[in-house]
């Protein structure tokens, strides 16, 4: 009795049903049901989880059950980045950096990229040498700054 006790606490703590729905959602999207993909991973997004935002974003991207909106990719991917979602932080710096979505602004997407580099991810690596060729001193100092003094969001139910 007592273990299934401490089982179900940890169940509970582990936020079960609500990655319950986000697992629904990655079943859904993997069998191409992507009305129920977006349904489950809307809602979980709304709840701030950081991994339905970048998903949602992809689908917004890619059009992908919904119709391709760039700027809707942009605010979801953005969503998940400032909760430090490596992948999300890579799409909003390329974003910021081609103008997808989004005006151009070379000093946001080095700062991006430089937090997903600094986490390893070798595309933001390659992609903010490329980017630093085209932009002065000053704008990769400012980037450089804003990426040194950035603090992960934690997002509430709502957003």
């Amino acid at each position: 009795m007592r273990s299934a006790v401490l089982l179900l606490t940890l169940l509970l703590a582990m936020g079960g049903p609500a990655r319950a729905d986000y697992q629904a959602g990655v079943e859904a999207h993997a069998r191409g049901d992507f009305a129920l993909a977006l349904e489950e991973w809307s809602a979980e997004a709304e709840k701030g989880n950081a991994d339905a935002q970048y998903n949602l974003g992809q689908m917004y991207r890619l059009g992908q059950g919904v119709a391709e909106d760039m700027a809707k990719a942009f605010a979801w991917f953005l969503r998940a980045a400032e909760q430090g979602l490596v992948p999300a932080q890579l799409n909003v710096g390329v974003m910021f950096g081609r103008a997808i979505g989004v005006p151009r602004d070379d000093v946001q997407a080095y700062k991006w990229l430089s937090l997903a580099a600094a986490q390893g991810d070798p595309q933001a690596m390659r992609t903010i040498d490329f980017l630093g060729k085209r932009m002065t001193k000053k704008q990769i100092g400012d980037a450089k700054f804003q990426a040194a003094t950035w603090q992960p969001k934690k997002e509430t139910p709502g957003g």
